[in-house]
Formats: structure tokens, C-alpha cells, sequence
């Protein structure tokens, strides 16, 4: 094998941004349904509606982040929905496409928000981006990440 053609791959989980304050994934929806925003009663009706989630008021469910529906299961039901065209309950193919806009924005805010020292990542983006210029034509690296994390995409 020719060494030129060698790729590292980098595979960052979910942790990867933790010590910057960025929540877990599974922390995500209970973070965000804390903040207030003026989407929460139409998110709150959404997860009602269609996984029988009850959720009072802020810090009424703490301690247990299992009992909120996981955010692959929320948004595996309006893609499905959006691209078969049907409605899910009584929301509209189009309500779908609003609200699931609505609920990204508002968790790309939430971990926007949450970023507190990042400067580990910022190092590591830097010594990526001048490997990457040192070796011109070649693609010698790739990112694969699994999580929400956008850190490291903001200094790349």
C-alpha cells in the first residue's frame, strides 16, 4: 500500500465537546425544553400528541433524561412523514417542516449557548487545519462525528 494514500480517520463521539459544556445528546431535549423559548408549548404539544410524553415544568422530570423520547425517534417520525406526505396526528406535512426547523435552530442555539472553555478544541482544529495546508493536494485526514457537535465544524 502506498503510504501517500494512507488517510487518518478521526471519530469523535459524543463526549468529544462535553468538557466544553456542550450537553449529551441525551441531555439535549431535557436542556432545551428548560429554556422557555416560544416554541416550547408547540414542542410540548408535538411530543404530547405523538409519544405520550408529559412533561409539567422545568426540573419536573430532572435526574432521568430516559423517560424523554430520544431525538433519532422525533425526528425519524417527521422525516418519515415529510417525505411519505402524510400527516402525523393532526400536524401537516408543512407544520412538520416548521417545527422541525424550529427544534434544530433552537438546539444548535441551546449548544451554541452552552460552550464554555472549547480551548482544547480550538488547538486541535488549528493543528488539523495546518496539516491540512502543509500537505496541498492530498487529503490526508476525515472527521466523522455522531453527535450535534458543531464546535469543531465553527473553528475548521
Amino acid at each position: 500500500m502506498n503510504k501517500e494514500k494512507l488517510k487518518c480517520v478521526f471519530f469523535l463521539g459524543a463526549g468529544f465537546s462535553k468538557d466544553a459544556g456542550i450537553p449529551l445528546q441525551q441531555e439535549l431535549l431535557p436542556e432545551y425544553l428548560k429554556r422557555g423559548d416560544k416554541q416550547i408549548p408547540d414542542t410540548l404539544d408535538f411530543l404530547l400528541k405523538i409519544f405520550s410524553f408529559k412533561y409539567k415544568k422545568p426540573n419536573s422530570l430532572e435526574g432521568d433524561a430516559n423517560i424523554y423520547p430520544n431525538l433519532e425517534d422525533i425526528f425519524s417520525a417527521i422525516d418519515t412523514a415529510i417525505i411519505n406526505d402524510e400527516y402525523l396526528a393532526n400536524f401537516s406535512p408543512n407544520d412538520l417542516k416548521n417545527f422541525k426547523e424550529d427544534l434544530v435552530l433552537g438546539i444548535l442555539r441551546l449548544i451554541n449557548e452552552s460552550r464554555g472553555n472549547d480551548n482544547y478544541i480550538k488547538d486541535f482544529s488549528k493543528e488539523l487545519t495546518d496539516y491540512r495546508l502543509k500537505t496541498e493536494n492530498n487529503d490526508p485526514f476525515a472527521i466523522i462525528t455522531t453527535n450535534w457537535d458543531i464546535v469543531l465544524l465553527t473553528y475548521i
